[in-house]
């Protein structure tokens, strides 16, 4: 469900992707949080944002501590992927600031939690990456696919100073 591994996910090789403009990869790279599109979906070349992106900006924005917040987008080509069905698909979030993970990590719970208390089914399930930077210049991923009910609990139990340990 949740699990923690190595990544060779480049952040900086997908900011400079010619579809980006200047202004948006100096955004991208100052960001202390950023939330990352989903790229080539279903392999048809789409990029976009889940549907999920505008409630947990509002729950990230009205977060005191969460800081330094951009979309990795081109101002006004913000795109919704068309997702048919119930789960809660999260944006991909890279957190570049060891500081912000255990607020941000709360705020996911948090937003995830409220979600299931408007009433979802019970068999809701929840997808989540989470990029970071550890201490020795690796990436790491924390990854869930899962009952969406086990995704609070599975945020909370993750230990920021392991993690970032690398």
């Amino acid at each position: 469900m949740g699990n923690i591994k190595d990544s060779d996910f480049n952040l900086e090789a997908v900011i400079e992707q010619e579809v980006f403009s200047q202004e948006t990869r100096s955004r991208a790279l100052s960001a202390d949080i950023l939330l990352l599109p989903e790229f080539n979906f279903r392999s048809k070349g789409v990029r976009g944002f889940y549907g999920e992106l505008n409630g947990f900006l509002k729950y990230l924005r009205k977060t005191p501590g969460i800081t330094g917040l951009e979309l990795l987008e081109n101002p006004g080509e913000e795109k919704f992927l068309d997702l048919r069905c119930s789960d809660i698909w999260m944006p991909t979030i890279y957190i570049a600031k060891e500081a912000l993970f255990q607020g941000v990590i709360g705020v996911a719970s948090s937003y995830i939690y409220d979600r299931l208390k408007g009433g979802l089914s019970a068999d809701v399930r929840a997808h989540l990456k989470l990029y970071s930077k550890t201490k020795n210049g690796k990436t790491k991923l924390f990854e869930y696919d899962g009952p969406a009910e086990l995704l609070p609990k599975t945020l909370k139990g993750i230990d920021a100073q392991e993690f970032f340990k690398g």
